[in-house]
């Protein structure tokens, strides 16, 4: 601020004040300022807050407790109780590998190459229009993250009530036996029965177990060889003969059947994984949490859908999932099927963090999901 000095001289005083009348230039610093902001907001964009946070599932009250857990039941059409037939769908479903043919017990119990690669695929989408939606999230659950279970597998176990030799001597002549069918017979020596490297005596014979032998000596001695012993291999030094025994035999018939051949079945349980999932706090907490943007204003989305579907590592194939059983769904033809039942509602509470599972307008404390069988290719 200027501070003026008058003095009164007893004179005539003009005071003389100049405003100016141009403003053009006036606040010209607070419109740069202001320009500066528009131009920096329109190339970078308003400050946001991408912070993400992680979403656990709300607690739902149920008939045994509240829980906040979120269980995944998958079901696998069963082809082999039931082939398809157009406009007719008798399958069953069973939540199963085993019953659904995917895996057998073995490779779920070696947890082979086949197993480790195979997976469920969840993706969340914005909407239900396959035309116009985005994918937004994809959950991955692993088939070995299953929960154990144990199966009985049946094996059968073959027993033979005969034994195949292969006699070799230099002073045997003939041999006399009761054959796998219980008839006598007799082999003696002659073509087909001389060995090509050393001109002796040499059979191959398939005997009862627990028969003994008879064999004619060159000096028209008869002597016995004793196979009740046990033994897979006798020798006699002094008579110059070798017995080996070579595998189990059976009696064929004349009408080609098999006999004299026992089966017996067994049965053993072993571990497996089943298709069902319990994703909780603790426990299997992979896949349990939802990681979402904090800030509803960044997608303003606070409800997304689930659809679910499986790759088979060992063929390749995905196939996708209904959540109820087609069956149910349309009865004059299973096979058309609206979009909408390939789906369940996920929302967000972004007060809390929480996220919800919803069928039918209610909270889902266990997610069942139906293999979906496409048409027969002479369906139309």
């Amino acid at each position: 601020m200027n501070k003026y000095k008058i003095l009164n001289n007893n004179q005539g005083i003009v005071l003389q004040v100049p405003i100016s009348t141009t403003w053009d230039f006036l606040n010209r610093g607070d419109l740069i300022d202001q320009y500066e902001t528009i131009v920096a907001e329109e190339m970078v964009g308003k400050p946001q807050n991408f912070e993400m946070e992680r979403f656990s599932r709300k607690r739902i009250s149920t008939r045994d407790g509240y829980i906040t857990s979120v269980t995944h039941k998958f079901f696998f059409a069963d082809y082999a109780q039931s082939p398809l037939v157009p406009l007719n769908l008798p399958a069953t479903w069973e939540n199963s590998y085993i019953l659904g043919n995917r895996f057998t017990a073995d490779e779920l119990y070696r947890n082979v190459k086949s197993v480790k690669k195979s997976f469920f695929k969840i993706d969340l989408y914005d909407t239900t229009d396959a035309k116009k939606q985005k994918n937004y999230l994809t959950i991955i659950l692993n088939t070995t993250q299953g929960l154990p279970e144990q199966i009985v597998v049946t094996d059968t176990l073959t027993t033979y009530e005969c034994k195949k030799y292969r006699l070799l001597s230099r002073n045997i002549k003939a041999i006399r036996y009761k054959n796998c069918c219980g008839t006598i017979q007799s082999i003696e020596f002659g073509p087909g029965n001389i060995d090509p490297n050393s001109g002796w005596f040499l059979a191959t014979f398939c005997l009862q177990n627990g028969e003994d032998i008879l064999v004619t000596l060159n000096t028209n001695v008869v002597y016995e060889i004793d196979t009740t012993t046990g033994t897979n291999y006798f020798e006699d030094t002094l008579l110059d003969y070798t017995l080996t025994y070579i595998d189990d035999c059976a009696c064929l018939n004349p009408d080609g059947t098999v006999s004299n051949v026992n089966t017996t079945a067994i049965s053993t349980a072993i571990e497996s994984v089943s298709p069902i999932f319990i994703l909780d706090h603790i426990g299997l907490k992979e896949s349990y949490f939802i990681y979402w943007f904090k800030d509803f204003d960044i997608l303003k989305l606070d409800k997304l859908y689930m659809r679910v579907k499986f790759f088979n590592g060992k063929t390749g194939e995905f196939t996708t999932f209904t959540t109820i059983k087609q069956t149910l769904i349309n009865a004059n033809n299973p096979f058309r099927v609206d979009n909408n039942y390939f789906y369940r509602e996920v929302t967000f509470d972004y007060v809390n963090y929480l996220y919800d599972i919803i069928g039918s307008g209610e909270s889902l404390p266990v997610l069942e999901w139906y293999e979906y069988i496409n048409p027969p290719k002479n369906n139309g």
